[in-house]
């Protein structure tokens, strides 16, 4: 496996020792798993064509399906596309056992059995929730010194359930609007003002983030196209990566819509 930074590192130095004459480097990665820039893409490209005619098999994860993914170039796009695209669906009960027993395991936490269990069957959307209430349960039975029982699970999981349940994209657009003090109407409206548009970059990108929201819905529930939805989205993504005063806010609301209080 390998992420972006690696690549990009490999790439160039590979590039410097004359690698497109040297067509067996790039038949030397068969799996490659990256969150690329728009500056490694045409590399990424040609890299992806060679093991095609080489007939290895390329498997890519991403929270997006290639058709979502923002700036992206529409070559590369295709190639993403023209494989077998499957969506990964939640584990089912025996294979969220399964994962919160192996991962009570690699923590040092003891979980008993029934608790296991029933962490598996209350949390069934995805890993991250899973791992939520391991967490949830083992800190919250090492801050109060109570045993892990049935009594301190339920109080973890509920939390854990009402707070997914409540963030809707109103919820989102509210609690943006009220921190920038500016009003639904402008949210929603056409002004191109840096005082509305960053707002509602935000709460675009904090929607997609934290509902399981169609692109489409998103951008229809701000007056947006779906490529403008799409835009705001990788305007945000891209500015994040500089952990500038952006990274502070985003961090402030997703510490507020995390812990139900917003």
């Amino acid at each position: 496996m390998m992420r972006s930074q690696v690549f990009y590192h490999i790439f160039w130095d590979a590039r410097d020792r004359f690698w497109y004459e040297n067509q067996a480097d790039r038949k030397r990665y068969c799996l490659i798993s990256v969150g690329i820039s728009y500056a490694h893409q045409v590399e990424l490209a040609l890299t992806l064509d060679t093991l095609f005619e080489a007939d290895k098999k390329i498997i890519f994860s991403s929270c997006y399906l290639p058709a979502d993914i923002p700036e992206l170039d529409d070559k590369l796009r295709s190639r993403l596309s023209c494989g077998l695209i499957s969506n990964i669906d939640p584990p089912d009960f025996k294979t969220r056992v399964r994962i919160l027993k192996k991962k009570s395991k690699l923590n040092g936490c003891k979980i008993p059995e029934t608790i296991i269990h029933y962490l598996a069957s209350e949390l069934t959307e995805d890993v991250r929730q899973l791992e939520s209430g391991l967490i949830g349960v083992t800190a919250k039975s090492l801050l109060l010194g109570e045993p892990i029982d049935f009594k301190l699970a339920e109080s973890v999981t509920k939390n854990i359930i009402r707070r997914r349940k409540n963030i809707t994209i109103d919820v989102i657009k509210k609690m943006i609007c009220k921190d920038y003090e500016i009003s639904i109407t402008d949210i929603v409206s056409s002004s191109r003002k840096k005082s509305i548009v960053r707002p509602r970059q935000i709460a675009i990108y904090l929607s997609r983030r934290y509902t399981d929201t169609s692109l489409q819905a998103i951008g229809r529930s701000f007056n947006r196209y779906h490529a403008t939805a799409l835009h705001s989205i990788g305007a945000i993504e891209r500015e994040l990566k500089g952990n500038g005063p952006l990274q502070k806010q985003v961090d402030f609301f997703c510490k507020k819509l995390e812990s139900g209080k917003f």
